[in-house]
């Protein structure tokens, strides 16, 4: 039997016995009329149920890659998705730039599911022109608003001459992750990223073009699961290879979850994420006079003093004021 990270938790959430016919299934991804879907004895497809289309009132509801849904089955006919568990944790994005594709049955709203029930979000930088302390942060934000565990992997580390600041930057950007530099192509570093690899946990990669997602994803699996397509050597970007969410089970028993490039995920009001990514900032701006202290010249600002002593650097302290900005909550129309 397949092990599909089915826990208590969502167990908890179904009854067989008052929902009988049921079975639990896993989205594995996202079409335009239907789903992929993977359940404890194999692979299929299924679509939407009258009724589980009658009861929606929002796109965050629709099923996402990694859910748990409840299906039913019948001879000869596509399995029907009756029910979305709880979510236990998830990414979204504002929905804006959706609402023309979704659903009519579909009413207005603000946000929209991209992935779901994942236990480690691996944010991938390489050890090229990718390199970026500000995006890291910006990662480490969404991550720990997800409610998932935040690990840093830098990829193409058989480019870099030295390892040792990007690591040291890694660790100061994401307070508390795992830092594992490796490559894929050499194969340095992919044991130790290997403790991530138990049967039944879900990864998501999260990075942008080009940092080698599908690299990474085809030396895990030993065998050529994505395409790989050339980079710009001169820019350090790529183009797409992964052209939509999905749910990949390796041999070995994880599940990994590749997304596209990070342009589709945005800060989606996740101030206590950004809180989480700064504490050592907010740990010093107690100590400022003023409560709505902005860091930028205000007199007894104690992260103005923090900065001037050498504690913590203005870069950071002006990332964490824009991204404290972006991540307050939207206005709902």
């Amino acid at each position: 039997m397949i092990n599909l990270g089915y826990t208590e938790f969502f167990s908890s959430q179904w009854k067989p016995e008052a929902e009988p016919g049921l079975q639990p299934a896993r989205v594995t991804a996202v079409h335009r009329h239907e789903y992929g879907i993977m359940t404890e004895s194999g692979e299929n497809t299924a679509s939407l149920s009258g009724a589980f289309k009658h009861t929606l009132k929002a796109a965050s509801e629709m099923p996402c890659t990694g859910d748990f849904v409840l299906v039913k089955t019948a001879p000869h006919s596509q399995p029907q998705i009756q029910r979305v568990l709880r979510r236990k944790t998830a990414f979204s994005r504002p929905n804006s730039a959706a609402r023309a594709r979704k659903a009519a049955f579909v009413e207005s709203s603000d946000e929209q599911m991209l992935a779901a029930n994942f236990d480690y979000v691996i944010m991938i930088q390489s050890l090229n022109q990718n390199f970026n302390v500000n995006r890291l942060e910006r990662y480490a934000s969404i991550t720990r608003n997800s409610g998932a565990e935040a690990v840093v992997v830098l990829s193409k580390a058989d480019l870099a001459d030295n390892i040792a600041p990007y690591t040291e930057m890694a660790a100061k950007a994401v307070l508390g992750a795992d830092v594992i530099a490796l490559s894929a192509h050499t194969g340095q570093g992919i044991d130790v990223f290997g403790k991530y690899l138990k049967p039944g946990k879900t990864l998501v990669f999260l990075g942008s073009s080009g940092v080698g997602k599908s690299s990474l994803l085809n030396a895990l699996a030993g065998k050529e699961l994505m395409e790989i397509r050339e980079i710009n050597e001169g820019l350090g970007k790529g183009r797409h290879t992964t052209t939509h969410r999905q749910l990949l089970r390796l041999e070995c028993g994880v599940m990994i979850i590749d997304t596209p490039g990070i342009r589709e995920i945005g800060l989606w009001e996740v101030s206590g994420g950004v809180s989480a990514t700064f504490a050592d900032i907010e740990e010093i701006a107690v100590d400022c006079r003023f409560t709505n202290c902005a860091h930028s010249g205000e007199p007894g600002c104690a992260v103005d003093e923090a900065v001037r002593a050498g504690l913590v650097t203005r870069k950071r302290v002006n990332n964490y004021s824009k991204l404290k900005q972006e991540s307050g909550p939207r206005r709902r129309k």
